[in-house]
């Protein structure tokens, strides 16, 4: 559970509710939002108010959900939870809105991959992370903003290329020119390039 900081959307009185039903503990939710027992169990008291009908059973130090208290539970723990994703992609977006995160597909050879790579330390504000190319994962990955751009030498699909959201240029071939001793200049240049590091 996350603490108060972070709440944009979500109310107090539907986070103190979640957080009791699922600790039914009153001191121990409380402490998890850096409150005082006594305010928190209040807290509570007032929604059951407002409400008109009490949704914790309590007896001695325990507190646990009644009927009414499960059912509303049921209903509002998938409300609480999208409001809670949102609230995360709001609070991270504004702690990455400095920083671009660059994936390089891990299939490019060891000499273009470092160079890839190295942008990272190049550019102030840039990240560059090594990653698996799969379309789904890749598509995953950019929408959640895990990734900003990936470079990669592979073709995607149709499918993908249709999806609005996302941008696809070609980027013109790399011109690699090899430098290799006279004493490989039997060899055939694929296996070289096979034996380079």
């Amino acid at each position: 559970m996350r603490g108060g900081g972070m709440d944009i959307f979500i109310s107090k009185k539907m986070r103190n509710f979640i957080l009791l039903a699922q600790t039914n503990n009153i001191a121990r939710a409380a402490e998890k939002i850096h409150m005082t027992a006594s305010p928190f169990g209040k807290s509570i008291a007032a929604l059951e108010e407002q409400i008109g009908y009490t949704l914790f059973t309590r007896k001695d130090n325990n507190i646990s959900l009644n009927k009414a208290g499960q059912e509303l539970y049921q209903k509002l723990f998938p409300v609480y939870q999208r409001l809670s994703a949102i609230d995360n992609e709001i609070h991270n977006s504004g702690r990455r809105s400095r920083e671009i995160v660059i994936g390089i597909d891990n299939t490019y050879p060891t000499i273009i991959f470092d160079q890839l790579i190295s942008l990272g330390d190049k550019y102030e504000g840039v990240t560059a992370q090594p990653v698996e190319f799969s379309e789904n994962g890749v598509i995953d990955n950019l929408f959640d903003r895990q990734l900003d751009f990936i470079i990669s030498p592979q073709h995607v699909s149709a499918r993908v290329q249709e999806l609005e959201n996302l941008t696809i240029s070609e980027l013109p071939p790399l011109r690699l020119n090899f430098l290799v001793s006279r004493r490989y200049e039997e060899r055939q240049e694929q296996e070289l390039l096979q034996e380079l590091p």
